[in-house]
């Protein structure tokens, strides 16, 4: 594991952006791949991609699906749990491209008491009230109706938020995910891995009862 540090430089780009509230920090990022054939690349930004970077890693990370027979994608894990109500999350995609709609968003959630623990998954097309913000990257604003009463009413927590991409045979196999903020703020990473880890790491947190 090779962690990147919070920079000053990081700190006062978020300053810069205008982040309402504290930053949300989020314990660790890793990317995963469920085949070999997919990629999960922590990459330096070019200079158009600078103001859409993770906060505290100066990177973009960058997924590529190959036809690759399971999914690819990047972990955040909450620690401690951090207040979620909203959110808001910006991706880079080839023009034409619906490598979007190859997106799952999947969150863990549970009250401020450790209990009601859910997990759920939402497409990246769903509910969305976002659009293109400039140099090429567009931003997912998730209407809450796609979310559980718990997130609604304001009392949820969220632990785990992992990115999912599996290309749904529309040819668009890549796509760039950059900062993403859920309420009050962007979501800061103390700890960076870039070690990329097996398929496992896709797993929900709560598994549904079996029938």
């Amino acid at each position: 594991m090779r962690p990147i540090a919070k920079t000053q430089a990081a700190i006062s780009l978020l300053a810069a952006l205008g982040s309402m509230g504290s930053a949300a920090f989020a314990d660790s990022l890793q990317g995963f791949i469920c085949d070999e054939r997919g990629s999960v690349v922590f990459q330096s930004p070019t200079s158009k991609d600078k103001q859409h970077v993770i906060p505290s890693t100066n990177r973009i990370a960058a997924l590529t699906d190959a036809q690759a027979q399971g999914p690819v994608g990047i972990v955040y894990n909450v620690d401690p749990p951090e207040p979620f109500r909203f959110i808001n999350w910006q991706y880079k995609q080839a023009n034409g491209s619906q490598a979007l709609q190859g997106v799952t968003a999947r969150y863990c959630i549970q009250d401020a008491n450790g209990g009601q623990k859910q997990s759920f998954d939402v497409g990246g097309g769903v509910n969305d009230r976002g659009g293109p913000i400039g140099d090429g990257w567009s931003q997912v604003v998730q209407d809450t109706r796609a979310f559980p009463s718990l997130v609604i009413s304001g009392n949820a927590y969220i632990t785990k938020l992992t990115f999912l991409f599996k290309d749904k045979k529309n040819g668009a196999n890549n796509i760039t995910l950059g900062k993403v903020s859920i309420s009050p703020g962007t979501i800061d990473v103390d700890n960076l891995i870039t070690d990329i880890g097996d398929c496992n790491l896709k797993e929900k947190c709560v598994k549904p009862d079996k029938e």
